[in-house]
């Protein structure tokens, strides 16, 4: 599936999108990464659109590194559960080092490979995030505070 990166990348190339930078990994995976960022509310969110070996695109929002402890683990978890009971296209989860993530996750094959369906994805995390950021920040800031 290492092809999807190339042909997402002639893909921003064709519609002079020059919001994400490339990485190649060189991993085990062939990993690629389109990186960017988004401003919700005056806060950057680093955003990634993922391609490897796999059928899957994962379109990835980091919204929060090192944000959970004692004193808000709690809300921030309630907070997680109930955006994913509500929601079929993505996934909040908390990383091993207590950040929040938003993952995306599109299967594609070859011959349905579509980089408007990625876009689309893209779009529709930003309306998630422009609804949902700040509230999820203040539960992280609430913690925070209280320490």
């Amino acid at each position: 599936m290492g092809d999807f990166a190339d042909k997402f990348a002639a893909h921003l190339e064709k519609t002079a999108n020059q919001r994400f930078r490339r990485e190649d990994l060189e991993d085990a995976q062939h990993s690629v990464i389109f990186r960017s960022s988004v401003s919700i509310k005056g806060q950057h969110v680093p955003l990634g659109v993922i391609f490897d070996d796999s059928i899957y695109v994962i379109v990835r929002a980091n919204l929060a590194s090192h944000a959970v402890n004692d004193r808000n683990d709690y809300e921030v978890s309630h907070f997680i559960a109930r955006r994913n009971f509500a929601s079929k296209l993505f996934k909040y989860y908390l990383t091993p080092d207590t950040s929040v993530v938003l993952d995306a996750c599109i299967p594609m094959l070859p011959d349905n490979f579509s980089p408007e369906l990625i876009e689309t994805v893209i779009r529709v995390v930003i309306k998630e995030l422009a609804k949902h950021q700040r509230e999820l920040t203040e539960l992280i800031w609430q913690g925070q505070e209280e320490s």
